[in-house]
């Protein structure tokens, strides 16, 4: 009877764990658009409590069609599901970093295949060592920078024959 007493205590204790850890987990959204508004009630109509920015952090509260109560550091207020988003948008400043970063890579790959290229083609660290053979580089710079005008791409593709090709 001990253990019978026991187990049934040990489940209503689980079951009670069980049931306030899903009532007590919020789902976390952040505002997606530059700026949108918390409302009295769920309606455009009804008064703004709070305007909020791009990247703040918003805890569900409860939610409705279209609309989640939610809870920010300074108030609560509905707001609609189309400003808010379950990823934290990313900023300009984060995308700057990452092209940065991005260009790096793009860079090493870009002198990886140049390297891979000279050697299939018999060149070597030697190569620019032989007589009459003189690197520019600053020329090398400066065409890799050039960009073509479009209408000189564009003769360059009807004096070829290089459009509409079988």
């Amino acid at each position: 009877m001990k253990y019978l007493i026991a187990a049934m205590c040990l489940i209503v204790t689980m079951t009670g764990i069980t049931i306030s850890a899903k009532t007590n987990k919020y789902d976390t959204l952040y505002v997606f658009s530059k700026k949108a508004f918390l409302y009295e009630s769920p309606s455009v109509t009804s008064n703004r409590v709070l305007m909020v920015s791009q990247g703040d952090p918003l805890i569900v509260i409860k939610s409705q069609p279209h609309w989640k109560y939610v809870k920010t550091a300074k108030k609560k207020g509905w707001i609609s599901q189309y400003v808010t988003s379950k990823d934290k948008p990313i900023t300009v400043q984060t995308r700057l970093q990452q092209s940065k970063f991005d260009e790096k890579k793009a860079v090493r790959k870009r002198i990886s295949s140049f390297s891979s290229g000279a050697v299939t083609r018999g060149f070597t660290a030697d190569s620019d060592k032989k007589e009459g053979v003189k690197v520019d580089e600053n020329a090398v710079i400066i065409m890799e920078s050039t960009k073509p005008k479009s209408e000189d791409v564009s003769e360059f593709i009807d004096d070829g024959n290089l459009g509409d090709t079988p």
